[in-house]
């Protein structure tokens, strides 16, 4: 099952804690060396070497929370903000579309800087900035204004005409990541044509080219290039110590932008490339780092997340990840009380709570799973009704 790379970087859109440090500069850029998808034994091996990127570290005790009334209140009225940044995402996805329609470059590398800048969040904690790069490459709510739309040559224009910035390279390489996996498919690396791997090395090739171009323009100073950069790397190949320099730099240099986190997460898992405790010493490695603008726990559980959302697994062998769920629990409470909090998620901390076997946390939140149920967060929705009959009984 290591050989299966589902779609797990894709889901960012949806994880909805957005949030930034600083560092001394690294070289940011290695050249890949292959972009095969590696065999069992090759993963197998890898895991089993002597190099470990994240050394143990002693977690803090986590605080004793517990999921009562209160918090249901405070999961609906997150849920309220989740609904006006529904709107306003809609007022600011419109127009930063018609703007692309309409070959305003000059006016949406304005937007750009200003997000990179200032770094607006909406009501319900999601980054502007994150969200412009997603709803511009045509991947968003609204993809369909782009039909007709030669999105490349577009693009390339925009990059010819605002050198030296880097906003057109990062729009290039993210949507080239994206598209890169539904050329492949997400089936097992032997059942996959070739035609499609060759797409996807094609795509993904792409996109490590943008970047490139964009490495000695000053691209680190937006936090959606060391996405683009991981995005492009981790996904294809084995870790290595550049990528892991990349990722530290991306990290302190912004510690509060949660995304960074999900495709070193992702890598980590022992289903593909990481060793059986890698997930447990990354997810203490990266709490103990986070900045006084998060609230503690929170990435951690972003990282938990990062692990349910990959969905193909049973909930119970979450529990393998050796992750701590007190501290996962606190996290997404910490979240929860900060208004930073969907529907979606929701259903993931449900899932968890079932994975973790924490029925007093999960029956609480059954008043909320009719309602609020997302088929997108479950393996089908046989499980979904098993959990729910059993956080009832």
């Amino acid at each position: 099952m290591r050989r299966y790379l589902p779609a797990l970087l894709t889901i960012g859109a949806i994880l909805a804690w957005l949030f930034v440090g600083a560092l001394k500069a690294l070289p940011v850029l290695a050249k890949l060396t292959s972009f095969a998808l590696h065999t069992q034994d090759e993963v197998e091996n890898a895991a089993g070497s002597d190099y470990t990127h994240f050394p143990g570290v002693t977690l803090p005790a986590a605080p004793e929370v517990i999921v009562d009334d209160a918090v249901i209140v405070a999961i609906e009225d997150a849920f309220e903000k989740n609904r006006l940044t529904q709107t306003l995402e809609q007022d600011d996805y419109r127009q930063w579309l018609m703007l692309f329609q309409n070959k305003q470059s000059d006016a949406l590398e304005t937007i750009a800087e200003t997000l990179r800048n200032t770094r607006p969040r909406y009501p319900n904690g999601e980054e502007k900035l994150y969200q412009f790069y997603y709803i511009v490459s045509g991947l968003g709510l609204y993809p369909q204004l782009n039909e007709g739309v030669d999105f490349n040559t577009q693009v390339v224009a925009w990059h010819r005409a605002n050198k030296p910035a880097y906003t057109a390279a990062i729009l290039i390489a993210t949507r080239g990541n994206e598209t890169a996996w539904s050329a492949r498919g997400y089936a097992f690396a032997e059942d996959t044509p070739a035609d499609q791997l060759a797409q996807f090395t094609q795509l993904k090739t792409y996109s490590r080219e943008w970047l490139d171009r964009i490495a000695t323009r000053g691209a680190q100073a937006d936090p959606m290039f060391y996405l683009a950069v991981m995005d492009t790397n981790f996904s294809t190949e084995l870790i290595t110590e550049s990528d892991h320099e990349t990722f530290l730099e991306g990290v302190r240099r912004y510690p509060d932008f949660l995304p960074l986190y999900r495709p070193m997460a992702g890598q980590c898992m022992s289903r593909w490339f990481g060793a059986p405790d890698d997930l447990k010493y990354f997810a203490a490695w990266a709490e103990a780092q986070h900045p006084d603008s998060i609230a503690p726990n929170v990435i951690y559980a972003v990282i938990a997340q990062t692990a349910v959302s990959s969905k193909h697994d049973p909930p119970k062998t979450f529990q393998e990840h050796g992750l701590s769920w007190p501290h996962i629990k606190a996290g997404y409470v910490a979240n929860i009380k900060q208004g930073h909090f969907t529907p979606l998620a929701l259903n993931w901390f449900f899932r968890l709570a079932y994975a973790y076997e924490d029925k007093p946390t999960a029956a609480v939140l059954t008043s909320l799973m009719s309602a609020h149920y997302q088929a997108k967060a479950w393996n089908s929705d046989a499980e979904f009704q098993q959990a729910l009959q059993w956080a009832k009984h």
